[in-house]
């Protein structure tokens, strides 16, 4: 519906050419024989398929030739009222647009279409009390006839209010919401503080811990790897001395070898015969060396074997974690779990002293941590993590 501000064509529009029933400017004005008009659609929806209607401002009866929209039809015309309005739009229009006939930004744009699909087109321009909905035409016809409907923009003070009210208190709610956001976020904070405190305390512990394994097992692993260099060496001296020999053995017969072919290609007969006697006391010398007993397969066996042998490794627990009955400031520090955690790096270190003890041969010492199952378990070990075993 067309509305009109403080201007003379808005009064004029609203005063004559207001529908009774949409309360908006006519559509296809039909005049009842009382001498009422409406438009075309409102008297369509009014009857609702019956062949009689009441006046809605005269509750005057008026029966129609046919049922429905055909009887509607037949209603007269309402042209002269059809053709002043016109008139008062033309002018209507005009008083919206600028000096340059350009549309004026100050004027009021239409409202919001009804959600019903079936009510496509139709404008958002009523209230109804009894729902709190705002409805259109059709909306009221069919749904809410007998609500009290009012004009929307006449609701406009008491709805400002209501309005104002649940913003008030939807402000209100924002305001404990985050009040309640403040504190969340803080003892969050203080709980992030708390817990990397605690972790700190346990990676300090596992640390020591650590430090002091590591320690001996690095000191052990050198002892053993000197063990096992030590019975391999005499193989490897012996070998490398065989090769030697044989690599000179190897040169000689070369070189005699190349001499002789010269001698032989030059035809110097004293040369021939001194070259092949050398070469022939050479290689009797060469097979000699070859065949005096050396057993490569018996140099390669005689080394040392390191078998790992089964270990018990004790429960590593480096402390334990018990509830609070309430989260602590920043600052404060746990000296129970301190006292455990110093009491526990001790047990261990007791331990770790009686697995080193007498561990001068690898096969001797099967409880030895240094074997090869202990270091399997040492990776987990310097993890921090817990690794249970059989006592």
């Amino acid at each position: 519906m067309a509305t009109g501000g403080d201007s003379p064509q808005g009064s004029l529009e609203i005063t004559i050419f207001e529908c009774s029933i949409c309360l908006q400017v006519y559509t296809r004005p039909k005049v009842l024989p009382c001498g009422h008009t409406f438009c075309m659609e409102c008297l369509v929806s009014f009857v609702n398929g019956s062949k009689s209607l009441k006046c809605p401002v005269c509750q005057k009866n008026t029966n129609l030739k046919k049922a429905g929209r055909a009887g509607v039809e037949v209603l007269t015309d309402n042209i002269p009222l059809a053709n002043l309005r016109g008139d008062a739009k033309i002018s209507a229009r005009s008083h919206d647009r600028g000096p340059n006939g350009a549309e004026n930004p100050t004027a009021v744009p239409g409202e919001s279409m009804c959600p019903n699909s079936e009510h496509r087109g139709e404008e958002l321009r009523y209230y109804c009390p009894s729902c709190d909905a705002v409805i259109c035409e059709k909306c009221w016809f069919e749904e809410h006839n007998d609500h009290g409907v009012n004009r929307l923009r006449e609701t406009l003070p008491e709805q400002s209010i209501k309005a104002k009210e649940v913003s008030e208190d939807g402000k209100s709610l924002m305001e404990k919401i985050k009040r309640e956001i403040r504190e969340l976020e803080k003892t969050k904070e203080n709980l992030t503080v708390d817990e990397s405190n605690q972790a700190k305390a346990v990676d300090k512990t596992a640390q020591k811990l650590v430090e002091d394994f590591a320690s001996a097992v690095i000191k052990r692993t050198k002892a053993l790897k000197d063990e096992l260099h030590n019975f391999f060496a005499h193989s490897n001296n012996a070998i490398l001395d065989r090769k030697e020999m044989l690599e000179m053995h190897l040169a000689q017969l070369e070189s005699s070898i190349e001499t002789l072919e010269q001698y032989v290609n030059q035809e110097q007969p004293v040369a021939v015969f001194s070259g092949r006697k050398m070469l022939k006391d050479l290689i009797e010398q060469c097979s000699k060396s070859a065949r005096d007993g050396f057993n490569v397969e018996t140099e390669c066996h005689n080394t040392a074997v390191f078998t790992p042998t089964p270990n018990t490794v004790p429960d590593i627990t480096l402390g334990s974690v018990q509830a609070k009955g309430r989260p602590k400031m920043p600052d404060q520090k746990s000296k129970e779990t301190d006292e455990v955690n110093e009491h526990e790096t001790a047990d261990m270190r007791n331990v770790l002293d009686k697995f080193l003890s007498n561990s001068d041969s690898p096969q001797n010492h099967p409880k030895n941590p240094l074997k090869l199952g202990w270091l399997e378990r040492l990776p987990v070990l310097l993890a921090g993590q817990k690794v249970p075993v059989n006592k």
